[in-house]
């Protein structure tokens, strides 16, 4: 679909769109004490059982495109890691 965009003074410019089709994703894993936790693969969440709680957890993403050959700075990569000390207490 063709637009023209208007200013005051009539049309300044030709918009087009198209629809892109690009392969993306994203992949996301998470770890345990170093141990990769298959079940959680490519969840943005998860929820661990109280009583296997405590440890430190770590996740890993990245982002894939076709867009992108090489990532040499790790922009398309993220890794967060979060210490859960402390059961939660029990009422």
């Amino acid at each position: 679909m063709d637009e023209d965009a208007q200013s005051a003074d009539g049309p300044s410019c030709r918009i087009q769109r198209r629809s892109v089709d690009i392969d993306e994703s994203f992949t996301i894993y998470w770890t345990k004490d170093g141990v990769r936790l298959d079940a959680f693969a490519n969840k943005t969440n998860i929820i661990v059982e109280d009583d296997d709680a405590v440890g430190s957890y770590v996740v890993d993403v990245k982002y894939t495109t076709e867009e992108v050959r090489v990532d040499s700075a790790g922009l398309l990569t993220a890794k967060v890691e979060h210490v859960v000390k402390d059961r939660c207490a029990r009422v």
